[in-house]
């Protein structure tokens, strides 16, 4: 069997989420636990907010989300990507009351760490083509019978 690099899958999620959504994030940890089950894969799980005040929130899970969102960006940028419309910035004033710039956050996003070099980020765009995190899954679920995951452990 051909070794896969070595990858680290992040799920990011909101909660509490509608109902609908909130299927769809089991249905997503429900894959992602096969794969852990069945290949090994570990899955670090982050929970992140709604929303980021973009130039002052100081909430430690706000920070580390913003970060996350600065990576990804940067990365999607680099590969000619975005990760729009799943990741939205707009001008905001009712959540603090003064205008500020906020940044929504995803339902739901997979970060693909190769060691810790990120090498893909779901949801996102390619041109005018979106590319879902169960795009990714029924992709990696296919080549499994190829390729063996192997667990990088945490940061």
């Amino acid at each position: 069997m051909k070794n896969l690099p070595t990858r680290r899958l992040e799920l990011f999620y909101r909660a509490p989420a509608p109902d609908e959504a909130r299927r769809s994030q089991e249905r997503i940890f429900e894959r992602l636990h096969e794969l852990e089950r069945e290949n090994g894969t570990h899955i670090e799980t982050h929970k992140w907010p709604m929303r980021v005040v973009l130039e002052r929130d100081t909430d430690e899970r706000a920070a580390r989300a913003l970060a996350s969102y600065t990576e990804f960006d940067n990365w999607a940028h680099s590969h000619h990507m975005s990760l729009r419309p799943y990741f939205t910035e707009h001008e905001s004033h009712w959540f603090t009351g003064e205008d500020t710039n906020e940044l929504i956050l995803p339902m739901v996003c997979l970060a693909v760490y190769d060691g810790d070099e990120l090498v893909d980020v779901f949801p996102r765009t390619e041109g005018n083509h979106a590319v879902s995190i169960n795009q990714f899954l029924d992709r990696l679920e296919s080549e499994l019978g190829h390729y063996e995951l192997t667990h990088q452990p945490a940061r």
